[in-house]
């Protein structure tokens, strides 16, 4: 199973990136057969991202943002417990363990670390369906952001550089709205991987990296003398909004 897989996608409904229509649901199953069940029995109601592991659910969730996870306690990599204290530093997502007659200590561990609920797995989905919906998040609608000639539309996640669209992956448009939403003040290397990347060990992966050097190119800003995007040396990244008559022009 690959991480990120989606079903039926949708814009999550409560990640700061705006609302969309169905909720999102992250599902972290080991077994393939239990996975492929819970697809088409679960697809058919919510959009789905499926992880195999919580190293690729971790990842997962930094990059869709999902409204709840349903996650098995017995995990092949790290536990159930790390998972769900790892997810809920971040925010508080809404977890439901599932386990089996042979999982109490993992479950209980899972619970005491932060899980919204407990439930029995093999999974039963007439009440799985319901207890997820009961526990999707307040709706939320953001407004756009403008910083000079750069304007940022969450719920339609277009970006407009001087009246003019231009494309941005997925990854990337998160991390110009989480530089916007700080315009004028240093985002850490670390805060901004907390945000978008959770499932980065460390700081030494080269991902913010690139992708600040491709968001830079994007915004036609200069790559080696940035000032849209600038470095702070030892510190982070500053966005500074650019002029609209004085911005180089997009590559």
């Amino acid at each position: 199973m690959v991480a990120g897989r989606t079903v039926s996608p949708a814009l999550p409904e409560n990640s700061y990136l705006g609302t969309g229509a169905a909720l999102l649901l992250l599902v972290v199953e080991p077994q393939a057969s239990v996975a492929a069940a819970l697809k088409t029995a679960l697809g058919k109601h919510f959009s789905l991202v499926l992880a195999d592991s919580a190293a690729d659910a971790l990842l997962a969730a930094g990059e869709f943002h999902p409204d709840v996870v349903l996650a098995a306690a017995q995990l092949s990599d790290i536990s159930s417990e790390h998972l769900v204290s790892t997810l809920r530093r971040h925010r508080p997502l809404a977890v439901i363990i599932g386990a089996g007659p042979d999982d109490d200590a993992a479950a209980a561990a899972a619970m005491r670390a932060g899980a919204t609920a407990r439930v029995n797995r093999p999974y039963a989905i007439q009440e799985l369906e319901p207890l997820v919906r009961a526990l999707r998040p307040p709706r939320t609608v953001l407004a756009q952001l403008e910083c000079g000639a750069v304007r940022l539309e969450p719920q339609s996640q277009r970006v407009f550089l001087r009246e003019r669209p231009i494309d941005l992956p997925l990854q990337e448009f998160h991390l110009l709205h989480l530089l916007m939403t700080h315009r004028d003040r240093v985002l850490t290397r670390e805060q901004i991987r907390r945000q978008l990347w959770p499932g980065l060990p460390d700081e030494r992966s080269n991902t913010i990296t690139v992708h600040i050097r491709r968001l830079r190119l994007r915004l036609g800003d200069d790559p080696w003398h940035p000032r849209v995007i600038a470095t702070v040396r030892g510190k982070g990244y500053r966005f500074t909004a650019p002029e609209a008559d004085h911005s180089p022009a997009p590559r």
